[in-house]
């Protein structure tokens, strides 16, 4: 039959197109399914090792609390065996009690140490549990507290600042969320690591690195929610990269230290919500600048992310 030329080669290059377009979707949604079944895996890993660290924790706690009053007591038997009036009894009398003294601060401090791994242990299993629904009335401030947690490692070398309301509560993913602020603060440390590492021994004063995190209630499109603020003062990022930053599988670090996954599933976390997330620069530090907006109650999807 006769055809039109130019309209069959329209025809066959949006066939080839949509082809294309299906198997990047297929093989998007490939990588998704791998990233989902690897965070199942690894978050039932974390969640098991938490658990298994809150026996031995319990078990310290115990034995401090022991040792405290095993101390307790041989300090009284102690005032009732030595005459302090006595100058050879006394010089006993004060060696015996200042060495109680040190061993009750190290109780102290096994303690703290303990309380701190008890708070990590309780966040690990939190944040690493498999959510089928939101749960309403979440607490954003306590995720970002066990985010803090979480992140300690890399970020407690720098100076935290941090804002938050008494309160902020919403309906949510909670380990999800918090995934994607442990993400952010982690990001944050490395890039203030990469800023401390290139001017090591160049700088006078000594760089000092600064992650700011903030919490405040904001509204948007007529939705009451909340708005999580996280900079730092590192060297921020360039304007060609903003557009891709969240983009599956793009980063800016070095090979084998990024799989340029954890921000695009940040904002795919966020769009689920129905928020948004943006990256910007930050006036006052410097550096980066990501702002999160979540509304109080679960939305159907939004504009997962902008550039500013």
């Amino acid at each position: 039959k006769p055809f039109n030329e130019q309209e069959l080669v329209s025809i066959v290059h949006n066939l080839s197109q949509l082809m294309a377009a299906g198997r990047r979707e297929v093989c998007h949604t490939k990588n998704l399914l791998t990233q989902a079944e690897k965070l199942s895996q690894l978050g039932g890993m974390v969640s098991s090792i938490a658990h298994e660290i809150s026996n031995p924790i319990l078990l310290i706690s115990i034995e401090v609390f022991n040792s405290k009053r095993c101390l307790k007591s041989m300090e009284e038997r102690l005032d009732d065996l030595f005459d302090p009036e006595n100058d050879d009894e006394n010089e006993i009398y004060k060696f015996f009690k200042k060495k109680i003294g040190n061993m009750r601060r190290s109780g102290d401090a096994i303690d703290v140490g303990s309380e701190k791994l008890k708070d990590l242990s309780v966040a690990l299993r939190t944040q690493s549990r498999m959510e089928t629904k939101p749960t309403s009335d979440v607490d954003l401030v306590e995720v970002i507290k066990e985010s803090l947690l979480i992140s300690g490692a890399r970020i407690n070398r720098f100076s935290i600042e941090k804002d938050f309301p008494s309160s902020a509560k919403l309906t949510c993913y909670r380990a999800r969320v918090g995934q994607v602020i442990t993400n952010l603060l982690v990001n944050a440390a490395d890039a203030l690591i990469e800023k401390v590492n290139e001017n090591q021994g160049k700088t006078k004063p000594k760089f000092e690195g600064v992650v700011r995190i903030k919490c405040i209630a904001s509204e948007r499109g007529g939705n009451k929610g909340y708005t999580v603020k996280i900079s730092d003062n590192g060297y921020g990022v360039p304007a060609a990269l903003k557009k891709k930053i969240f983009d599956q599988f793009f980063t800016s670090k070095e090979a084998g230290k990024g799989t340029g996954l954890g921000l695009s599933l940040s904002a795919e976390i966020i769009d689920e919500h129905g928020g948004n997330i943006e990256i910007k620069d930050d006036p006052e530090l410097g550096g980066a600048l990501f702002e999160i907006w979540l509304p109080s109650i679960k939305l159907n999807g939004g504009s997962n992310h902008e550039v500013a």
